[in-house]
């Protein structure tokens, strides 16, 4: 069933479990290999900082589980988790509870534990359907994985999954799309940060003309299949836009993050949690930083995160102070931006090089 995105703002909730199978080549987020000694010790302190953590506003509007991979971790810990959550927000009218998955570790019994908990949106990292790409990231699930998780979901379900591109030597192919229920997809250019395995490697990343004859290709594909774009990576038949996602680009939303690294947002603050999975632990959930957000920052984030989507930036008053409005018409001109009615956004080309050009047009 289709459903539409929700209006901002929304007030969403984020749960981060650290945990996965093993350490991907590309991946630059807290986590750690499993093991079953650590997970409990978490789960308390993840419950701990639920319990009493301030809270700033009461009413949930979306619900997001991410890792790591939360489908690793036992039932009973998820099952507490969100009986906590429950017991602390009023999450009677929810409009998204999504979990992600991975196929190695997704099951029909855990699908089946995750929809009576509330869950009723899927993320599935999925990654590529090529055995030999998959083993270059250092993926531990195989194309037979990917294919037995994805035949668990029916046309009622809610699910997306995730796709990286620009590995060196391949094309992302999405071909096998069309023999499964998938409403979402997010696509993301393969960018080797330091220390991560494929970096410390020596791993060659592919080349700029290659890169951007995939991405125009890749466009084309998902196109062609009826997914629209909403953002600079994801992509969605209409309707199944990601609520929780969506919130996260407009500065008048508010979210609560709850783990290791997680980040909550009430408008006027930024509050970020450890990204050590020990000190989170031992603290109990309770080592946090926080920054006030002024209006200059508030100005330069809506900037940001604004011309991440494809509604782009209405350009009006005190963000017009941060732009160098002729870098902002040269890039017009060469067809990396367009501006229409006073709200500028990025063309296809433009996506492309966003990081570039935002760090470009900014005062």
């Amino acid at each position: 069933m289709s459903r539409l995105q929700a209006p901002s703002p929304n007030r969403g909730i984020y749960v981060h479990i650290p945990f996965c199978r093993s350490r991907c080549g590309y991946c630059s987020f807290v986590s750690q290999v499993h093991r079953s000694g650590n997970e409990e010790g978490y789960f308390d302190a993840l419950c701990a900082e639920i319990r009493e953590k301030e809270t700033f506003f009461e009413k949930a509007d979306t619900i997001y589980i991410g890792g790591g991979t939360p489908s690793a971790v036992s039932p009973k810990n998820l099952e507490r988790t969100v009986y906590e959550l429950k017991n602390r927000y009023d999450a009677s009218s929810l409009r998204e509870f999504t979990i992600e998955m991975n196929p190695e570790s997704a099951t029909r019994e855990k699908i089946s534990f995750y929809k009576s908990v509330g869950v009723d949106r899927f993320s599935l990292g999925v990654q590529s359907f090529d055995n030999r790409v998959l083993k270059i990231l250092g993926r531990v699930h195989s194309r037979r994985e990917i294919v037995r998780a994805l035949e668990l979901f029916g046309v009622e379900d809610n699910l997306t999954i995730d796709l990286i591109w620009g590995v060196t030597g391949f094309r992302q192919n999405i071909s096998f799309i069309d023999d499964y229920p998938i409403k979402h997809v997010s696509t993301y250019l393969l960018t080797l940060e330091e220390k991560t395995p494929l970096f410390n490697a020596g791993y060659r990343v592919k080349g700029d003309s290659y890169v951007e004859k995939e991405y125009f290709m890749l466009l084309e594909e998902l196109y062609k299949r009826g997914f629209e774009r909403y953002e600079v990576s994801n992509f969605a038949k209409r309707g199944f836009e990601s609520v929780h996602n969506s919130a996260y680009w407009e500065t008048d939303s508010v979210y609560a993050g709850y783990g290791v690294s997680a980040a909550s947002y009430d408008t006027k603050r930024r509050i970020q949690n450890t990204d050590s999975i020990e000190d989170y632990i031992s603290s109990g959930g309770r080592l946090e930083y926080a920054e006030s957000v002024d209006l200059k920052k508030n100005s330069i984030e809506k900037i940001m995160l604004s011309m991440r989507t494809v509604k782009g930036l209405k350009v009006t008053g005190e963000i017009r102070e941060h732009l160098d409005f002729n870098k902002v018409d040269s890039y017009v001109k060469s067809g990396k931006l367009r501006m229409k009615s006073e709200t500028l956004s990025f063309t296809e080309r433009g996506f492309l090089i966003m990081n570039y050009v935002l760090s470009d047009i900014l005062f």
